[in-house]
């Protein structure tokens, strides 16, 4: 089970490390122009911003949850809404132009130790026949 450290923001690099070691399940707030214009992290699951609480049940309850939009400022509102019912939910700070900013893999994603399937929510942690 996620416990939560008191955080409410993660660096774009700390994000790209709890993603890519299978501790984070990102959900990707931006706007279609965020999205378009900036891009997005490969295997984030895209939600619209008023429906994210109505689909947490898509989210692995075992990881982080990183909620990330343009710049950050929204992201951060829903990850406090997400903190107010318990769920270890931070923020990228400065969104996804940190992340871009940062020189970070962006969708489609040429770095192997990300997941490859936008929106997927798959527990690839779970034991094996």
């Amino acid at each position: 089970m996620a416990e939560g450290s008191g955080e409410t923001t993660v660096s774009a690099e700390q994000a790209r490390e709890l993603i890519a070691g299978g501790d984070a399940t990102v959900i990707d707030i931006s706007s279609d122009e965020e999205w378009n214009r900036i891009g997005n992290i490969a295997g984030a699951l895209r939600v619209a911003e008023d429906d994210v609480e109505s689909r947490l049940d898509e989210v692995r309850k075992d990881t982080r949850v990183i909620v990330v939009c343009g710049d950050g400022e929204r992201s951060a509102n829903v990850a406090e809404r997400l903190r107010e019912r318990d769920v270890d939910a931070v923020s990228i700070d400065g969104g996804m132009l940190a992340w871009a900013d940062e020189k970070l893999p962006l969708q489609p994603s040429e770095d192997p130790a990300l997941p490859s399937d936008p929106g997927s929510v798959e527990d690839d942690k779970a034991p094996s026949g």
